[in-house]
């Protein structure tokens, strides 16, 4: 084998597994999405009724992206 397969090799194998690893990732995200935005609601809840806080605006932002 030459040195240029050799590397050529190398370099596709990391190309490779960065890509699978990217769809890992996506597909953890979109399956995810929905149990994240209702922890995240609960925690600015939390947080603007502890502190007296409006969160009107955040809420309805993570309520958008819930409904994605």
């Amino acid at each position: 084998m030459s040195a240029y397969t050799y590397i050529n090799n190398i370099c596709w194998k990391a190309w490779h597994e960065k890509i699978i690893g990217l769809i890992i990732c996506l597909a953890l995200v979109v399956i995810l999405k929905n149990p994240i935005s209702i922890g995240m609601m609960y925690v600015v809840d939390f947080i603007g009724n502890t502190f007296n806080i409006t969160t009107v605006e955040v809420i309805d932002f993570l309520n958008e992206i819930y409904y994605l």
